[in-house]
């Protein structure tokens, strides 16, 4: 019988079941793969949608930081005009020649001619214009209100219109009775972005000039709150630097180049990304497919439960406990029946931890039955693993230890694979005695024991296995091997158990050759544990 509640499994017990089951675990697989195609392609589709939105703010942060850098220029540009027209000024002011004199006049022509920046200057006396570098004055031109007033007292005019010469509009400072005049139009002339639209203010937002007609609404904002970013229109960015504030925009469309490169320098590491997404999906749904990998997803989610196949008193026909067979069922609720999974989960070691979900399905479904009934015992199947490291025992001895169990009626089921290492194995089932636990060997006959080893260990029960009980009332050449099992046990004074009972003449020929006890499909299937119980309780005296 296979390790760790495998048993006569049952489950398996016609075709149309085997074949229901194969397309269950085929739709299970179909869905794995399903999810594992739509998480890839969510990922796939995440990772485009974050390679165009880093793209595009990369293609926005080079865009921002090109007009931030022409916004420098343009603060450079009219720091450099304002400063210059200061010092004309000044110059204009402290000059020792005679007021609005030839030679003053003159000298106002020459620095209005030597400074790129000026375009005029010029002197007041009562209020009104006495000359400028055009001459003197014979109208009586007043002088105009300034629109504000620097820290240092030079009093600004914007959008002067010049009365003497004509020409357009102008920015006119003053201190005292000597003006200078500015053209707005220098403060912007040395940027050559045709499409692009540029403006400067002071820092109090006092404008000083534009370029290309920017939008007036998002240019208040702007100079309110200066900043860099989109809108539906434009592309803009904001300076603020010496005293003055620079905006500079440009079209959206223009952008288009920008992203592009962007697109094409970060597509690399896309396909990378992109590439090691899908090949982790593949890598995972490969592992998640595999069997080891759906063995490890199930035993942390506990999927395993237990049937239990009532061990029947041959001659009085009455229950006297259960094996417990494990049953794995999937989370869609198909079951994988055990020789698809046992070897692999010895193999792995997943055994030990499926060996403690067993210990605690019996505890959880028969602790009523069992502490209520002292003479009722579940035999519970232990792999190879299990045996050599013994460790089983203490977690049967922590689970058993806040409830009325009796260790007497917990038994414990080997198989002759478990005594390849004689010495490891003995030390066990000699534990496993002391504790009180009956130890039954099971495939007697089908593995590497001999009747040598048989007698250094310390057991209790053997069970003859269905492949022998099958030869009864046959006629087969291995049809002395039952007698002579059941003889042997004789000898070692062990009771014995027939597996596979599926015949009445069977049952016949084990009681007249000494069987007291027996399971198989005659008696019962492998039951849920509320099938078993109430089994249990009909058949305490024996079968109907």
């Amino acid at each position: 019988m296979p390790v760790a509640g495998v048993g006569q499994t049952g489950l398996m017990h016609d075709g149309h079941t085997s074949q229901q089951l194969k397309r269950t675990a085929s739709l299970s697989r179909r869905r794995v793969v399903f999810l594992a195609c739509a998480a890839a392609a969510l990922a796939v589709a995440v990772s485009i949608a974050t390679l165009v939105c880093l793209a595009r703010k990369l293609a926005l942060d080079e865009e921002s930081a090109d007009l931030a850098q022409l916004d420098r220029r343009v603060i450079e540009r009219t720091n450099l005009a304002y400063r210059s027209a200061i010092d004309g000024l000044l110059d204009l002011k402290t000059s020792t020649l005679p007021r609005c004199s030839e030679a003053q006049i003159a000298a106002m022509r020459q620095a209005t001619a030597n400074n790129r920046y000026l375009t005029g200057m010029g002197v007041f006396d009562g209020g009104y214009l006495q000359c400028s570098a055009w001459g003197r004055s014979d109208a009586r031109i007043p002088v105009s209100e300034p629109d504000f007033v620097t820290r240092d007292g030079i009093k600004v005019k914007l959008n002067l219109r010049p009365q003497v010469s004509g020409s357009g509009p102008r920015i006119a400072l003053s201190l005292g009775d000597y003006f200078v005049l500015l053209d707005p139009a220098a403060l912007l002339d040395s940027i050559t972005a045709p499409t692009n639209r540029f403006a400067v203010a002071t820092e109090d937002g006092h404008m000083l000039a534009t370029r290309n007609d920017p939008d007036p609404e998002l240019l208040r904002s702007l100079i309110a709150n200066p900043g860099s970013g989109m809108d539906d229109q434009s592309i803009y960015a904001t300076v603020r630097e010496r005293g003055f504030i620079a905006v500079a925009m440009k079209p959206r469309q223009n952008m288009l180049a920008s992203f592009r490169k962007q697109i094409v320098f970060i597509l690399p590491l896309f396909v990378l990304v992109v590439s090691l997404i899908v090949g982790t999906a593949v890598w995972m749904t490969k592992r998640r497919l595999s069997p080891l990998g759906e063995l490890k997803a199930a035993t942390p989610r506990r999927e395993f439960s237990v049937h239990y196949q009532p061990i029947i008193e041959l001659r009085t026909t009455r229950c006297i406990g259960a094996e417990a067979l494990l049953r794995w069922r999937r989370e869609d609720g198909s079951y994988t029946p055990p020789s698809e999974f046992i070897a692999l989960a010895e193999q792995s070691g997943l055994i030990l931890p499926i060996t403690d979900q067993v210990i605690d399905c019996i505890i959880s479904d028969l602790q009523p039955l069992l502490e209520a009934d002292p003479l009722c015992h579940v035999t519970i199947n232990l792999s190879a693993i299990d045996v050599r490291t013994g460790r089983f025992l203490d977690v049967m001895q922590e689970k058993l230890a806040p409830t009325n169990i009796r260790s007497s009626q917990i038994w414990l089921e080997v198989t002759e694979s478990s005594f390849i290492e004689i010495e490891a194995a003995s030390a066990t089932l000699r534990r496993a005695n002391t504790l009180g636990h009956p130890v039954a060997i099971d495939d007697f006959g089908t593995g590497y024991s001999s009747l040598l080893s048989l007698q250094d260990l310390p057991l209790d029960v053997l069970k003859i296995d269905k492949s022998f009980i099958e030869t009864i009332g046959r006629e087969s050449g291995h049809g002395f091997i039952v007698p002579w099992i059941i003889e042997m046990t004789r000898k070692l004074d062990l009771d014995s158990i027939a597996e596979g009972i599926e015949a009445r003449e069977q049952i016949d020929y084990l009681i007249e050759q000494g069987v007291a006890y027996g399971q198989g499909w005659l008696f019962s299937k492998p039951l849920p544990a509320s099938e078993f119980i109430a089994f249990y309780h009909r058949n305490r005296t024996g079968l109907p």
